[in-house]
């Protein structure tokens, strides 16, 4: 099995969106960097792209709301090439989370100066432009407010998300989409987002299995079950799903799922492609040459870079995907300790009747240590299983 491209959007395709740099500093770099650790300024169109985004994915809010507009982006891209840091400095509220995940996911040739790699900065603007639907009315300025309900299974035990985790969480996603939580009875048909979470734990053979489901649309959508063919989208519904083992920070697995459930509402993954870069790659051993990348303690590393100590047999189908006939291939994202010992995995794309199984098999793998510079680390990589009746 072999790395796989991100997450798949689950509903309709958007128009294309294509990036345009802003206007930068100088263009070319004359000499060394100084002491200090200060990206220099540098021009975004003469990067040598290594791997791209195709497009950014529409914010489901954003498209439900028919809201466009142009997101300005500050970008730091480390002396390995990786995207540091994408701040959006202008442009609406709803679109910036996805302006930013869209060139987060890219990644350059290392710029070099007199022969060494260095930071830089460049600003970007990101455009975002929706096809006129016809028939459909939906307010020329988004909502500011939102209602948000959420159910928990089961109702009580450890397995529920604690009040205060659960505030925190919703509290950092009202904080990044500038809107604020209000009840039902405040809720206007066209000013208003309606957001539906099912928090679900089970344990499957000592495996803690978290699962949230969302529901989001505006609020004179809420009565809808599903999204009409031939019409624009007016519903999204989406599903995370992680695993670990044993119930330990369980608390943290579940929060974690639901930030990246929340964060997804408002920045859908784009996939990504790899580009045949113009610019001579770095030399071997140079700090530019890493394959992995740090963040947050976790390394992450190619499937090719991995190597496995134990493959399980695989799994029996799953009863309910075989009654019903589902098949397809489940993209997950598997966490390792520095033993080698899987820890967490987590569904990226892939049919739902699928992805516990998925889970359960993958934390069932053992991995010889995946190394940086020789020592041990905490690696993430990509698996991918394909599922087919016979």
């Amino acid at each position: 099995m072999r790395s796989a491209a991100g997450l798949l959007a689950c509903l309709s395709p958007f128009l294309p969106v294509l990036a345009q740099p802003a206007p930068a500093g100088p263009g070319a770099l004359t000499a060394p960097p100084a002491a200090t650790s200060d990206p220099l300024p540098y021009d975004f169109q003469r990067l040598a792209v290594r791997k791209r985004a195709d497009a950014p994915p529409y914010p489901f809010l954003a498209r439900f709301a028919n809201l466009e507009g142009e997101v300005l982006l500050r970008l730091t891209i480390s002396p390995s090439g990786w995207m540091e840091r994408a701040e959006a400095l202008e442009g609406p509220r709803l679109l910036r989370e996805a302006a930013a995940a869209y060139l987060q996911a890219w990644t350059f040739q290392p710029v070099l100066v007199d022969g060494k790699p260095v930071r830089v900065q460049c600003d970007l603007r990101v455009p975002f432009r929706l096809d006129a639907v016809p028939g459909v009315s939906h307010p020329s300025a988004p909502p500011s407010k939102v209602v948000v309900e959420i159910a928990q299974n089961p109702t009580d035990g450890p397995a529920v998300l604690g009040a205060d985790r659960l505030e925190a969480e919703l509290g950092r996603f009202l904080d990044r989409s500038g809107l604020t939580r209000v009840a039902p009875l405040e809720a206007g048909p066209q000013d208003t987002f309606h957001l539906g979470l099912q928090i679900q734990v089970v344990r499957v053979e000592g495996v803690a299995i978290c699962q949230i489901r969302e529901r989001c649309s505006l609020w004179e959508d809420r009565d809808l079950a599903e999204n009409v063919p031939g019409s624009p989208p007016r519903i999204a519904f989406l599903n995370r799903v992680a695993g670990q083992k044993g119930d330990a920070g369980l608390q943290d697995l579940a929060a974690g799922v639901l930030r990246q459930g929340l964060d997804e509402v408002l920045a859908p993954q784009p996939p990504t492609r790899e580009v045949r870069a113009a610019a001579k790659p770095p030399a071997p051993g140079s700090a530019a040459a890493e394959p992995a990348q740090k963040a947050g303690g976790v390394v992450d590393f190619d499937f090719s870079q991995i190597r496995v100590k134990r493959q399980p047999p695989a799994p029996p189908y799953p009863t309910a995907a075989r009654l019903a006939r589902v098949q397809g291939t489940v993209v997950l994202d598997l966490i390792i300790d520095p033993e080698g010992e899987p820890i967490r995995a987590e569904a990226r794309e892939g049919p739902v009747p699928l992805l516990v199984t998925a889970i359960s098999y993958a934390l069932a793998w053992r991995f010889e240590p995946a190394k940086l510079n020789g020592v041990p680390q905490v690696a993430r990589f990509r698996l991918t299983m394909p599922f087919r009746l016979r």
